[in-house]
């Protein structure tokens, strides 16, 4: 408890530091930032545009747990395929896992979606671990979908060509690591290892756990589900950058027309770059001070101002982070309160189905009604 606590402090005097080392960039870059500004925009923000990116996090997270699902079923035998739970569990664990997942450098709070489902539902550390990398798999590979398409669309993408060819090696080594390296190195430690280290039952322990996930990761590619996984990856991403596209919006319209009239490009590059920098393995709380770092980094280099860039990114994290722990505390919730039954195939895969059918709908609906505000307020100015 008492180490806890050390590692939350730390956490958070690495954020002020950075966040405060960012506002005294901003100031000797003839920029002003101050908490009564940030307070402004918080307030200021467009409340329907707000709404559109919770809806979007709600999306993106039904998304996710079908995905796991689809993973879960595919890594594990046949005899065993019943210990996953329904859609509607799946989908409280994946928003706590999302709520969880920025709380810990290099993004350790992803662990708590193999906790939550080895201890609330019984299923093997293996079939979690197999489920939780491969799904990080194909994010980077979506990622790298997404980050092309900005890329080729502005001039400034040839100084992040860099980026793109990253994350490409990124995805190859991933695949090979998992579907090739994983499954030869298992079988060079179960045949060739020392007698002395099979004395030890740690070791034997981490041989069988690494055996069985090479296991489950062999069923998953030889499932068919590679394309089906594909294609709710890359949902998953345009779902998450549509929802913070507006996001985006909802705090520079009022105040920064000009910055709210970026690209659509521009404003994923910046984005992704927050993303990635709030990925790094700095031990900031909650991402505070990593996230708007790349962010600011982004959008100067595409010529907006240093304050005004500060504020937005530091503010569209204030509240997409305040949404985001709520949804996961309001889900732990249920998780705890709900039982752990599993659900059979048949009766989850039509429930499924109508759940995917009134995603779609809403989704289209939202999208029409995110639009038409886009189009209607992009030139009125403050008004407001």
């Amino acid at each position: 408890m008492k180490r806890t606590a050390i590692k939350l402090a730390v956490s958070v005097i690495v954020s002020v530091f950075v966040l405060v080392l960012l506002a005294w960039l901003v100031s000797h870059g003839g920029g002003e930032i101050s908490a009564d500004k940030i307070i402004t925009c918080v307030q200021q923000a467009i409340l329907p545009l707000v709404a559109v990116y919770a809806l979007c996090q709600l999306a993106q997270t039904l998304l996710r747990a079908m995905r796991s699902r689809v993973l879960l079923r595919a890594g594990m035998q046949e005899d065993r395929k019943e210990l996953v739970p329904g859609i509607g569990h799946i989908t409280l664990v994946s928003f706590v896992r999302g709520a969880c997942a920025d709380m810990l450098p290099v993004r350790v709070g992803e662990l708590s979606y193999v906790a939550m489902l080895n201890r609330g539902y019984e299923i093997p550390v293996s079939d979690c671990l197999s489920s939780l990398f491969i799904g990080l798999l194909f994010d980077f590979a979506a990622l790298l979908i997404v980050l092309a398409v900005a890329v080729s669309t502005i001039s400034q993408g040839l100084s992040l060509l860099g980026s793109a060819m990253l994350l490409f090696v990124v995805c190859v080594v991933g695949w090979i690591g998992l579907f090739l390296i994983m499954p030869w190195f298992t079988n060079l430690l179960q045949r060739h290892s020392p007698q002395r280290l099979k004395s030890f039952c740690f070791y034997r322990r981490a041989v069988k756990m690494l055996d069985d996930l090479s296991t489950a990761v062999q069923f998953v590619r030889k499932s068919g589900s590679i394309l089906q996984v594909l294609g709710l990856s890359a949902a998953i991403r345009c779902v998450k950058y549509f929802g913070l596209y507006f996001l985006f919006l909802a705090v520079t319209r009022r105040l920064w027309p000009d910055l709210a009239s970026a690209s659509v490009p521009a404003v994923l590059v910046a984005l992704i770059c927050a993303e990635g920098a709030a990925s790094m393995p700095l031990p900031s709380f909650m991402s505070f001070g990593s996230y708007e770092a790349g962010g600011l980094v982004a959008l100067t280099s595409l010529g907006f101002g240093m304050a005004e860039s500060m504020t937005a990114m530091l503010s569209m994290h204030l509240i997409s982070q305040t949404i985001d722990y709520s949804l996961g505390g309001i889900a732990f919730g249920f998780f705890t309160w709900m039982p752990r039954k599993p659900i059979q195939h048949v009766a989850a895969t039509g429930r499924e189905r109508r759940l995917l059918l009134s995603l779609s709908a809403a989704s289209i609906a939202a999208v029409v009604w995110a639009l038409i505000l886009a189009s209607g307020g992009k030139n009125q100015g403050v008004r407001d």
